[in-house]
């Protein structure tokens, strides 16, 4: 019995039927869990420690479409310029990034307060011209198609998703009804082609390590009566919603003040969709400065806090194994990191080894 038990609990013998599947169709790999090489691993970070660690698990996933989404003016551009910046850091002059826009072209003084450098690696921006003026949607569409299928970028951002102009309304005037459906449809296929372009290996075997960010403005829902009625609504949400692995929405979260003078905000951040290890439902919060940026020694002491790195005793902080205590809170702890840029690098230091061990 014992033994008739281990035989029907053996692995069956796939081996012929897989090699006679794949001998028939050359087109297809048939592989064991084990063997199957993915990019998910890969992450593009933005430098933003609380987003990183709290809810992206390092980044962005590479071999993906993610969606920044958010009101106007909270900080969509913001957080794909810090991930360029870091895709920057991490790559060098071997860096590929790709800058797709329906919108506005890039602001390359907002660019570089985030910390992005045009002059390092290739940092391309796909705009159309007077020969698209047909389809001029779709022209950019399978362009940033066949780049993210060659495998060659490791960063490809597409802001303003929701403000194509398709073919069909190219030609109807403003007085006439355009096909609502058009912009839907074009961009289900789309997500079709980009992924079938990221699970296409590369000419070496390689997977595909492109991370695609869609950022999206919300938009003023008109129909307040709906018994699902939202206050804001999501153009081109339909197509992207199964094609995205991961969505973060950005919101204000409050006011910065020196004095009575604004200098600043504070930016939340939730992980509406999470997938490949992404933390879905996770919150957080950053600070921005006006004409500075992010402020990464606040954002990097409250991250560090919340993972042990920073710990208090009764009124006094303590940064890693520094024996000066710290008065005033985590405000307290940040000044003490603004003079002290030996105890940010080994905070910054700690952080990585942890999640090293994290994903170990």
């Amino acid at each position: 019995m014992r033994a008739a038990r281990e035989d029907n609990m053996a692995k069956d013998d796939l081996s012929g039927l897989l090699k006679g599947i794949g001998k028939k169709l050359k087109g297809v790999e048939i592989s064991p869990l084990s063997e199957v090489r993915v990019p998910y691993k890969t992450r593009r970070r933005t430098g933003i420690y609380s987003l990183d660690f709290g809810g992206l698990k390092g980044g962005f996933p590479a071999g993906a479409v993610s969606q920044v989404f958010g009101p106007p003016n909270v900080g969509k551009t913001m957080l794909a310029h810090r991930t360029i910046a870091c895709v920057q850091e991490d790559y060098g002059d071997k860096a590929n990034i790709l800058w797709m826009s329906f919108g506005y072209a890039p602001d390359e003084g907002f660019m570089r307060m985030n910390g992005v450098d045009p002059e390092v690696g290739n940092l391309v921006i796909l705009s159309r011209n007077r020969e698209a003026d047909e389809a001029p949607t779709e022209m950019l569409l399978e362009a940033s198609a066949q780049m993210i299928k060659s495998g060659k970028f490791q960063l490809v951002v597409i802001d303003e998703i929701g403000s194509g102009e398709t073919r069909h309304n190219v030609v109807k005037g403003l007085h006439e009804d355009s096909k609502v459906a058009s912009f839907a449809t074009l961009m289900s296929n789309w997500c079709k082609r980009v992924y079938e372009g990221l699970r296409t290996p590369l000419e070496n075997g390689d997977p595909n390590e492109t991370c695609i960010l869609v950022l999206t403005p919300v938009r003023a829902n008109m129909d307040t009566h709906s018994a699902k009625f939202n206050p804001w609504t999501i153009p081109g949400g339909h197509a992207l919603k199964h094609a995205k692995a991961v969505d973060v929405h950005i919101k204000p979260a409050g006011k910065i003040r020196k004095g009575k003078i604004v200098i600043g905000k504070t930016v939340g951040w939730k992980i509406a969709k999470g997938k490949l290890g992404v933390a879905e439902g996770a919150t957080g919060s950053f600070d921005f400065i006006h004409n500075e940026g992010v402020d990464g020694i606040a954002d990097l002491a409250n991250t560090a806090k919340a993972y042990g790195a920073i710990k208090n005793k009764g009124a006094f902080y303590y940064i890693l194994d520094y024996e000066d205590r710290i008065s005033g809170g985590l405000d307290g702890v940040v000044g003490a990191l603004r003079k002290n840029p030996e105890a940010v690098r080994e905070l910054r230091e700690w952080l990585s080894s942890m999640e090293s061990r994290e994903e170990t």
